[in-house]
């Protein structure tokens, strides 16, 4: 069995009942277990202008899968959820990333862990560190604590009520 962290958002819809549903549909897997959950944020869409606000939390899970399958069972949550397509920029109901897996460095043209941008993205990076507040980068050792500090400057990270729950 491995760790890993999951990263969720949503900014179209009804976001809290979306990432509910996100983490609903991973803990009823059967191959995974949802074994801790950060508290929900508020964030500003980073990259592009004029997209509602996120919602953004992270979940930690145990899974059997392997990295690749685990990522086909995130995809099709996604879509369950409404997700059309990936790796666009528009609005959409779930976005589900895979942020570490285990202490694993993965590249593969499917999936790279760390996620290539966790280390640019404080709305994945706060609510990583609400569950693990020690955790380090697995490419280079340095504690993910100390990189939030140098890049939340500017991005919009407010702690919202409504919380989930395993």
């Amino acid at each position: 069995m491995e760790t890993a962290y999951i990263g969720l958002g949503s900014n179209k819809g009804d976001r809290m009942e979306n990432l509910k549903r996100a983490v609903a549909s991973i803990g009823n897997d059967g191959w995974t277990e949802v074994v801790d959950l950060s508290p929900v944020y508020l964030t500003t869409p980073v990259g592009v202008s004029g997209h509602p606000d996120y919602y953004n939390a992270v979940i930690k899970i145990h899974t059997h899968y392997p990295v690749h399958e685990l990522l086909d069972m995130l995809e099709t949550i996604e879509r369950e959820l409404g997700r059309k397509e990936k790796g666009d920029l528009k609005p959409r109901e779930i976005d589900i990333d895979i942020l570490l897996y285990g202490r694993e460095i993965i590249k593969h043209n499917r999936v790279t862990v760390p996620h290539t941008r966790l280390k640019e993205r404080a709305f994945a990076l706060k609510p990583l560190l609400d569950i693990e507040p020690e955790l380090k980068c697995p490419l280079t050792g340095e504690d993910y604590s100390s990189v939030l500090k140098r890049i939340h400057t500017g991005q919009k990270l407010e702690k919202i009520t409504g919380e989930l729950a395993l």
